[in-house]
């Protein structure tokens, strides 16, 4: 049995604020004639809600509760009018809390992507889809195990301003796998990013060496002269986008470092930058 690390102060807020109604298959509504009809136990409901007078309702998942044609738009949209109804016995008003599963044939960030008819997602003032990362995400923030990872995107605001971008999480291992805690996506690409890039800078500072040819910065980066030490270090990079603007973020990186010295030459009339291996520092 997993046990979490709650404190004695917050073990107290959850007995005072929380109650748990752990009704297995008992939906609240089901179909009669062809009519959706409320079940025995949506009064039962209302009784609880009533006494208790919470501030938030958590239907999960909504299928437990809904006796429906989920595909039904008249029954779906006339189970979220009932439910919109559970926060009129709240004194200080409540909201509904609706836990869904999404359509396993549409991708995400679409809010019509909710398993079933239009209406589930038209009755609902708010609207949260949880995914998982794309392929793209996974890359960029060097992540390994996938599955610890989501991102949750508000897709439909009606009272507010929507939430822009993305919130990401990380599933916790050990005693508190299954917690969900927010990092910072754009940090960490960006830390990545820029370890990628020193790599780069590295070692295209070791394949210029002492540049015995005299190979100007420019030629290096864009002429068919340093077309060879391009496509060795797009070979090498294999995990990384090596484009001629990451070609010339490196070399600006590593001369920055002192991984490189740049000696100014006079060819004729025209000044070329000479890039030499200078060693690591630092």
């Amino acid at each position: 049995m997993r046990v979490y690390p709650f404190t004695e102060s917050e073990t107290n807020e959850i007995r005072d604020n929380l109650r748990l109604h752990c009704v297995g298959a008992q939906a609240l509504t089901e179909v009669v004639n062809g009519v959706l009809r409320p079940t025995a136990f949506f009064p039962e409901l209302r009784d609880a809600i009533a006494d208790f007078q919470p501030g938030l309702i958590v239907l999960d998942p909504r299928s437990a509760f809904y006796g429906g044609d989920e595909n039904s738009n008249p029954q779906v949209a006339q189970f979220i009018f009932a439910l919109a109804g559970l926060t009129k016995l709240v004194q200080d008003g409540a909201a509904v809390w609706l836990t869904h599963h999404v359509s396993k044939n549409v991708a995400g960030g679409d809010n019509s992507c909710g398993r079933g008819a239009s209406a589930g997602r038209d009755g609902l003032r708010c609207v949260l889809h949880m995914e998982r990362l794309t392929p793209v995400e996974i890359e960029e923030a060097g992540i390994t195990n996938e599955h610890l990872f989501v991102k949750l995107t508000n897709t439909k605001a009606n009272y507010s301003e929507r939430q822009p971008g993305a919130i990401y999480f990380q599933r916790d291992t050990g005693t508190t796998g299954g917690v969900l805690r927010e990092i910072d996506m754009r940090a960490t690409k960006i830390e990545i990013r820029n370890a990628k890039a020193e790599r780069l800078a590295k070692a295209l500072a070791e394949m210029i060496g002492t540049n015995p040819d005299d190979l100007s910065r420019r030629t290096i980066l864009k002429a068919p002269e340093g077309k060879l030490m391009r496509d060795t270090l797009k070979d090498e990079f294999v995990d990384a986008v090596c484009t001629q603007k990451h070609m010339e973020d490196a070399m600006n990186c590593a001369t920055n470092q002192g991984w490189l010295k740049v000696e100014t030459l006079q060819v004729g009339t025209v000044k070329k930058q000479i890039p030499r291996y200078a060693g690591w520092r630092g």
